[in-house]
């Protein structure tokens, strides 16, 4: 079916951005939580700690389920309507994921070249490690 992989890796995309956006969400959560704990944490109260963690796990597990259940239900019809449109061969379809897997590790690239120190050094020495491991092959 040409246009169904292209059509479901920009919903897994766009799915895995909003999950991000709410892990933050969640984590300032907890944070505010932990705020409100953190006498009763450094007293050494164990009761605190475990309804810290557990209300923790339980609302990620509820964020998770949430932010899947939601994206099952607008992408999946929308994924349905694009394939039904899509027009072409699979041909395109396969260059459409080459793009979009090539700005994604674009991205990432660009992250970690911008937050390790000395990354450019790594990546030349796995680059030469790599040529010498073609070239003696």
């Amino acid at each position: 079916m040409p246009g169904a992989l292209p059509a479901s890796l920009l919903a897994a995309l766009l799915t895995a951005s909003i999950s991000a956006w709410s892990m933050v969400v969640l984590r300032r959560l907890i944070a505010a939580q932990l705020e409100r704990t953190r006498d009763r944490i450094e007293a050494g109260s164990r009761d605190a700690l475990l309804s810290l963690h557990l209300s923790g796990m339980s609302m990620d597990l509820l964020r998770g389920g949430l932010v899947t259940i939601t994206a099952m239900m607008i992408f999946a019809p929308l994924v349905r309507a694009i394939v039904a449109v899509w027009g072409s061969d699979s041909a395109p379809s396969r260059a459409v994921v080459v793009v979009i897997a090539a700005i994604v590790a674009g991205g990432a690239l660009w992250k970690v070249f911008h937050s390790v120190r000395h990354v450019l050094w790594f990546l030349f020495a796995g680059l030469l490690l790599w040529a010498v491991v073609l070239v003696t092959r």
